[in-house]
């Protein structure tokens, strides 16, 4: 995915399952994790600005 690398980096800096849980589900729905995490991100600072 293209997440991958982001993954990789997750899971060795950390051994927690939950992170590798973490990184399975976001290696799956990546882009639409980062797509909807970045229009939340603009929107909310919008909102807070």
């Amino acid at each position: 995915s293209i997440v991958g690398w982001l993954d990789t980096g997750i899971i060795s800096s950390s051994g927690s399952s939950n992170v590798q849980a973490l990184a399975q589900f976001s290696n799956q729905f990546g882009i639409a994790i980062l797509s909807t995490g970045a229009g939340t991100y603009f929107i909310l600072r919008r909102v807070f600005t």
